[in-house]
């Protein structure tokens, strides 16, 4: 969705969209956060534009959760690794 459109959409002032990363994302680890995010931003949309604000709630809580124990645990002696090899870009 475009900048503009999103802002009249939601009605929301000094909205900025951040983009995603430009390089390849090669780690599976990497392209399966980017699925589940992806998937999460489509749900919540579809939940929050009903009103079912409780649900949405639910599976944003989901994601954190998956992120936290699956994701971060996982890539946890990537990210320590010395240095700024090419597998910490994606």
């Amino acid at each position: 969705m475009k900048d503009a459109a999103m802002k009249q959409r939601y009605g929301i002032a000094n909205t900025q969209v951040v983009p995603l990363p430009l390089f390849p994302i090669r780690g599976e680890l990497d392209q399966w956060l980017y699925a589940e995010l992806h998937q999460l931003l489509e749900t919540l949309d579809e939940l929050m534009q009903s009103y079912y604000l409780d649900a949405a709630t639910k599976v944003l809580t989901e994601f954190v959760d998956k992120l936290s124990n699956r994701y971060v645990r996982r890539s946890r002696r990537r990210f320590w690794s010395g240095g700024m090899d090419s597998d910490k870009y994606g």
